[in-house]
């Protein structure tokens, strides 16, 4: 996303920005039992730029839904997290709900696959995931197709009006071999 009226808040450059935030991020020092180390992963705690770009970070990646992994080559593998607890309990199919809420439920479960689940192999165990819980509450087959092709129709108009990128994208350049 461009800023643009950045110009208008500060005479700094975008270029200038960026290498001040990379001088904070890699000059961060802290004393532990007497000896000084350097933190080499993360902000540093109490910086007062550690909460802006906090946020920042996750106004686009949601981290908490995220199971990562870090792969023998270096690359990042991503999948939807679930709690021990979690239960697979929805919204039963049977209430007396609209339908536009159950059908909600049906694309938000398939939204987060599709913008978090990394390999394609995985992709398609979440969806089976998904359909059978879904099928657990009542769901017939045709709310899961039905939702899938209103993501693809949407998919395909918003292909042609900006890059996306899925969480696992965003992670990647995040992510050094080495840095964990």
């Amino acid at each position: 996303m461009r800023d643009l009226d950045l110009k208008d808040r500060t005479l700094l450059s975008l270029d200038d920005i960026m290498e001040l935030l990379e001088f904070v991020f890699t000059t961060t020092y802290f004393s532990f039992d007497g000896e000084v180390y350097q933190q080499k992963v993360g902000i540093a705690m109490g910086s007062p730029v550690s909460p802006v770009i906090a946020d920042l970070f996750m106004e686009d990646f949601e981290i908490l839904d995220v199971d990562i992994t870090l792969m023998t080559d270096g690359t990042v593998k991503t999948g939807a997290y679930r709690k021990i607890t979690h239960t697979n309990q929805y919204l039963s199919f049977h209430s007396h709900h609209p339908l536009i809420h159950k059908l909600g439920v049906a694309r938000t479960l398939l939204d987060r696959c599709y913008s978090i689940v990394s390999e394609p192999e995985d992709i398609k165990a979440e969806e089976d995931n998904i359909t059978k819980a879904l099928a657990n509450c009542g769901y017939p087959k045709w709310t899961i197709s039905k939702v899938k092709r209103q993501i693809e129709a949407k998919k395909g108009q918003m292909e042609g009006k900006r890059a996306t990128h899925t969480k696992a994208e965003q992670l990647r350049p995040l992510m050094r071999q080495g840095d964990m």
